[in-house]
């Protein structure tokens, strides 16, 4: 089953500032450099967390040491584990105060987006036809949350893929029909959706048939205290 966590981050908080600034000792060196490579604190900080979720979640799963995960990224900036015995692919995404992040022993993808107000013929440049007309068509109180439904669906699906831009997101469709999410042309991927709180829109993509029927919402606090106990040994260096 495809496993997915979220984390909720107070950016005013001095608390979490402090936390997540602490959290920074469970890191690589090389993921230090590219954090402190970001000019807004709110970046910095969802990056730190993305990172401590799936060492964490690895770590415990495969009763392993942070020192020895080994991280890169596929030629498209698509990241993976390289360790030999950890059957899993994951996927993290982030907006506004959510980190999210999804595991599973096939091709996953993950996407979350905040709700804003936009202009609804942005969609001409990024949907199909078949997607835009779907999307008027809806009554015009639901289309925003339309918009972003099948926004989150079409990125998870991207992110799955692992082939990021190289995937134009007008070369397929996805329709959504009740419960069924059905992208076209077929393939073997699946999709779920999902409400977050605070007007955010969450999907899933994967090879995986099985999905929760809700995420698991993790707090800082929790993520902190769990990353002490499970990677007390993590090192900064390499």
């Amino acid at each position: 089953m495809v496993e997915i966590y979220g984390v909720f981050l107070e950016y005013q908080l001095d608390k979490h500032k402090k936390m997540v600034e602490n959290l920074k000792k469970y890191l690589s060196l090389q993921k230090l450099i590219k954090i402190q490579k970001l000019v807004k604190q709110e970046d910095q900080m969802r990056s730190i967390v993305g990172d401590i979720l799936i060492r964490w979640l690895v770590c415990k799963k495969f009763k392993l040491l942070n020192r020895d995960l080994e991280f890169t990224t596929n030629e498209y900036g698509k990241p993976y584990i390289l360790n030999k015995n950890i059957g899993v692919d994951y996927s993290i995404s982030h907006s506004g105060s959510w980190v999210v992040l999804a595991v599973s022993p096939h091709q996953v993808g993950i996407d979350i987006e905040k709700v804003n107000n936009i202009d609804i013929k942005f969609a001409k440049q990024f949907f199909t036809y078949e997607e835009y007309q779907d999307l008027i068509n809806v009554p015009s109180e639901e289309r925003l949350d339309y918009f972003y439904v099948l926004w989150t669906l079409k990125e998870s699906y991207v992110k799955a893929k692992g082939k990021g831009l190289s995937i134009p997101l007008d070369s397929f469709s996805i329709k959504i029909n009740n419960k069924n999410i059905i992208k076209s042309p077929p393939s073997i991927y699946n999709f779920n959706k999902y409400q977050m709180p605070d007007n955010y829109k969450l999907a899933v993509c994967s090879i995986e048939k099985n999905f929760p029927s809700n995420i698991r919402i993790i707090t800082l606090e929790e993520l902190y205290f769990a990353s002490r106990i499970t990677l007390p040994k993590l090192f900064i260096e390499g």
